[in-house]
């Protein structure tokens, strides 16, 4: 996990401001006070997530075409490699998860997660969570709790994306590789993880903005 060090002012203001703006607006203010470190370690994952869902898109995009051109073989084997890539990069995801669930337990003006929103998914399982993760929060008084369950539910939620996609793919073979119905679940799963790394991202932010002055005696 890298070393998240921020160096900004005292957490007051920091509260004071989250009463006065929304979230998405206090943390594209405070991005620019992130330490050097904490920065870098944000870049470093949004550059990663970016490569992950260029390179799965670009793949699903071939293979779609090759499925248009009655070349079911590629087009089997290229939305294998788009799975691939998401099976690959969901490991990384949880470890990181992991590692900001003990995190948040450090953070001194931590800010509360806004819900996940059902509509932004298109699995089923995946809506399913995010709405009742989002009623959870609501009995939940600290914000590190909401937070936690947060991460668990982007954890849980990738896992599922994980299975449906590898699972997709595996439906789509050469001798039936134009039947829809495999084909609809994986351009949902590859959606909905590109719509849990957008999250990922956000609750990452989070937690830098949060870890602002822990290395201070």
């Amino acid at each position: 996990m890298e070393a998240l060090v921020l160096s900004v002012v005292g957490g007051g203001l920091f509260l004071a401001l989250v009463g006065r703006y929304n979230t998405q607006l206090v943390l594209r203010g405070w991005e620019a006070l992130l330490s050097p470190a904490a920065f870098k370690a944000l870049q470093r994952l949004e550059e990663q997530v970016e490569t992950d869902a260029l390179l799965a898109e670009r793949a699903h995009g071939r293979a779609q075409l090759a499925r248009r051109e009655e070349r079911l073989a590629d087009a089997s084997r290229l939305v294998s490699l788009a799975a691939a890539v998401v099976s690959d990069a969901v490991p990384e995801r949880l470890q990181r998860l992991r590692g900001m669930a003990v995190c948040c337990r450090m953070a001194r003006a931590l800010l509360p997660p806004p819900p996940l929103l059902p509509r932004a998914f298109r699995l089923r399982e995946i809506a399913s969570l995010a709405g009742l993760s989002s009623v959870i929060q609501q009995f939940l008084v600290a914000t590190q709790e909401r937070f936690r369950l947060r991460v668990w539910t982007l954890g849980v939620c990738y896992l599922v994306v994980r299975h449906v996609a590898s699972h997709s793919a595996s439906r789509i073979r050469p001798e039936a590789a134009a039947a829809p119905s495999p084909w609809d679940s994986f351009e949902a799963a590859l959606h909905d993880f590109t719509a849990l790394d957008r999250e990922h991202v956000e609750a990452f932010k989070a937690l830098l903005l949060a870890l602002q002055d822990t290395s201070r005696p």
